[in-house]
């Protein structure tokens, strides 16, 4: 048994490394063919993972994940932050 994956009744604590993964692929502008390419794995598992990924971060699809995490005033706060302004 996989021990990444959570037993029946049990609630995710954490997104798998292929999910950790994938939100990084999408954060950097790529979509779900050129994903399932870099990690050689088909388009269904891509998809599949991203609803997970989805689920569990609170968001209805792609566009609304990128909304929030690409808004430009979240970037440059971000960015304020590291540089320590």
């Amino acid at each position: 048994m996989n021990p990444i994956r959570k037993l029946k009744g049990e609630k995710k604590t954490h997104l798998t490394p292929a999910e950790q993964e994938i939100f990084t692929y999408i954060l950097c502008g790529n979509n779900n063919k050129m994903i399932a390419e870099k990690m050689e794995t088909g388009i269904g598992t891509v998809r599949a993972q991203l609803q997970s990924l989805y689920r569990f971060l609170g968001y209805r699809n792609k566009e609304h994940l990128l909304q929030d995490h690409l808004c430009p005033i979240k970037v440059q706060k971000s960015i304020d932050e590291m540089m320590g302004v």
